[in-house]
């Protein structure tokens, strides 16, 4: 959430690198180590394993869904660092953006 709130400027830093940790030459430093880029992580969507038989509605959706990265934050900030209810803040932000998530559920 931090992002929604904060500024930030990003740092360009070397590729990832397995040795980053051990090694300073694969950093930006020749005297440290683990300052190297990081992979980027996989964000993957987890149903169980009936999901898709027991609601192919419900998966589809799950398949469509799609949230960026500002969006992500601005209402992480709201519940996490606002604490306000997920409840509300989910509903105000579906008000807002029909267009949005009308696309992943509309019609099969």
């Amino acid at each position: 959430w931090v992002h929604a709130k904060v500024k930030v400027n990003w740092v360009e830093l070397p590729a990832p690198h397995p040795e980053c940790d051990s090694d300073p030459a694969h950093g930006l430093r020749a005297d440290a180590t683990g300052d190297c880029g990081f992979a980027q992580p996989e964000i993957v969507k987890v149903v169980w394993r009936g999901f898709k038989d027991k609601w192919p509605g419900a998966y589809a959706i799950v398949q469509r869904l799609t949230i960026d990265n500002e969006t992500q934050n601005s209402l992480l900030l709201e519940v996490d660092a606002k604490k306000r209810k997920l409840e509300h803040v989910i509903a105000e932000w579906m008000t807002r953006n029909e267009a949005v998530w009308r696309g992943w559920v509309g019609a099969q």
